[in-house]
């Protein structure tokens, strides 16, 4: 079976769950509105994306010990890996110009605080209230 393109820079492939389950292998379970979110920011940066998790069944989730409303569960999630302490803060300070431009208006999370392993987390989940929730 060939990979499917999602969109002109990311696979698949790329947000299946990594234990084998096949969550995150068919098109329906990762959210387009991901995809775009990914997608414009990747055109803005100018260089490639690494998905380090995407998809997660709720086995994988809690052998990493991710959050009971983790939104991998859901296809709306997507950690990308940054180690570069330096471009991981050109990164976020681009997507919060983007989102704060309005062009990224479906970005709901942006996580890279408690990330030890210096990935970024982006999510299309918009808090009730609205805000962009930032940790």
């Amino acid at each position: 079976m060939s990979d499917i393109w999602l969109s002109p820079h990311f696979k698949l492939s790329e947000f299946a769950c990594p234990d084998g389950c096949g969550f995150g292998t068919r098109e329906e379970d990762v959210s387009q509105s991901l995809v775009e979110l990914l997608e414009l920011t990747r055109l803005e940066w100018g260089r490639p994306l690494i998905i380090t998790s995407g998809c997660r069944c709720y086995a994988r989730n809690l052998a990493i010990g991710g959050g009971t409303r983790s939104r991998h569960l859901r296809g709306v999630a997507a950690d990308l890996g940054i180690s570069d302490p330096g471009e991981r803060m050109k990164y976020l300070s681009l997507v919060k110009t983007m989102y704060n431009a309005g062009l990224i208006p479906k970005l709901g999370g942006l996580g890279w605080k408690m990330y030890k392993n210096g990935c970024v987390h982006l999510d299309t989940d918009r808090a009730d209230d609205g805000h962009l929730r930032v940790w």
